[in-house]
Formats: C-alpha cells, sequence, structure tokens
C-alpha cells in the first residue's frame, strides 16, 4: 500500500487526540479495517478523505443538476413549486421538507421554494426515483429530469443511490481496497457520476467536468 511507505508524521498522543476528535465509534471503523492496527487506521483516514475531496467537485455538480432538474419538472406537473402540499410525498420525504424549513428558520432565513430545494439533502431526490414512486412521480413526471437520457426509474435510483453512497465518507472493509485519488478506478467512478449531469443538462456538464483533480 503507497502511503504506508511515506513516514508516518503523528504521536501517540496525536493518534488519541484524533480518536476523540474523529469519535471513538467513527475512528474504530478504520482500526478495524487497519486489522487493529491504529497508525495504519490514520493512514486509512488520511486516504479516504483524499478521495472524497477528489470527488467532491463533481458530486457537488451532480447534486445541483439533479435536484434543480428535478425541481423543475415537479413544479411544472403539481402548478408550483411548493411539492410537500401537492406532490404524493411519503412520511420520509415530507420530514425531510419540515427539517430543511426548521433549518432555514434556525439561521434566520427568509423561507422560499428555492432555498428549501437547496436545503434538501441529495438523498432526498434520490428517494423519489425509488419503485413506491414510480407510478406517481416518475412515469408521469420524473423521468423529464433526465432529458438526454431514456432511463428507468430502476436505472436512476441505481445510479443516484451510488452516488449518495460515494458522497458519504466511509471506512472500506479491507486496507488494500481503497484506491489512489488519482487511480483508473476513481476515474472511473468521476466519469460515470459526471454523465449523470450531463442527462440532465447538457450545458452543466462541461462546467461540472472542470471541477475534477
Amino acid at each position: 500500500m503507497a502511503s504506508q511507505a511515506r513516514t508516518f508524521i503523528y504521536s501517540e498522543a496525536q493518534i488519541q487526540a484524533l480518536e476523540r476528535t474523529i469519535s471513538p465509534k467513527r475512528f474504530s471503523s478504520y482500526v478495524l479495517a487497519a486489522a487493529g492496527d491504529k497508525s495504519l487506521a490514520v493512514l486509512l483516514y488520511e486516504r479516504n478523505t483524499s478521495l472524497s475531496e477528489s470527488l467532491y467537485g463533481v458530486l457537488q455538480g451532480v447534486e445541483i443538476s439533479v435536484r434543480n432538474s428535478a425541481n423543475s419538472v415537479l413544479s411544472a406537473g403539481f402548478g408550483g413549486a411548493d411539492r410537500s402540499d401537492r406532490a404524493p410525498l411519503r412520511a420520509p420525504e415530507q420530514e425531510a421538507i419540515f427539517r430543511a424549513r426548521r433549518e432555514l428558520d434556525i439561521d434566520g432565513k427568509y423561507e422560499t421554494p428555492g432555498r428549501i430545494v437547496a436545503e434538501l439533502a441529495f438523498g432526498f431526490w434520490t428517494a423519489l426515483t425509488d419503485k413506491r414512486y414510480a407510478r406517481s412521480l416518475w412515469v408521469p413526471y420524473l423521468y423529464k429530469a433526465f432529458p438526454y437520457r431514456r432511463m428507468s426509474h430502476k436505472t436512476a435510483h441505481a445510479r443516484l443511490e451510488a452516488i449518495r453512497k460515494a458522497a458519504q465518507p466511509r471506512c472500506p472493509p479491507r486496507a488494500d481496497y481503497i484506491p489512489e485519488p488519482r487511480s483508473g478506478l476513481l476515474r472511473y467512478r468521476r466519469d460515470h457520476t459526471l454523465d449523470l449531469s450531463g442527462y440532465c443538462s447538457l450545458g452543466f456538464k462541461r462546467p461540472v467536468a472542470c471541477s475534477r483533480n
């Protein structure tokens, strides 16, 4: 593993401080992947952070293109931007909108449809492509959010779910599984994610591509 070859710069006290900062529960997943070696666990954490940084620009761009495109077609379909009153959303998605509004209130921001949309997590939009929304949202409306690629709700959901998981830093099951930040595997993941932004907007794909490291 390439990162093991470099000089380890953390003292025992610094490792303990890092563990407290990350949280013992989260750090324990890295320790488990490193077979109990806390020094290696720190290197795994560093590598995972580098991977997240490498993907951030593309993930952010895809999130913007997907949520705005989905919001646009739903707004047109239900005659306005307030989907919580018009779209047949399940309880978890209703709760997500409630949390978004609460966050705006806590931050002292005036509530607008655009701000609510921006506050909603990527998982909200992913959930709307689930099979439980196939008849009520996907078939009549949401398929139009991807005008440059015909997809079933199953394909859209699988791709969005993969992106959602990629956006969440987590410790992989094996220390030797983590790819280098500029590896072919990571480039494949970035390119695969980038394609999705192009399905929503051909014009938006280029600036998103420019965010790649």
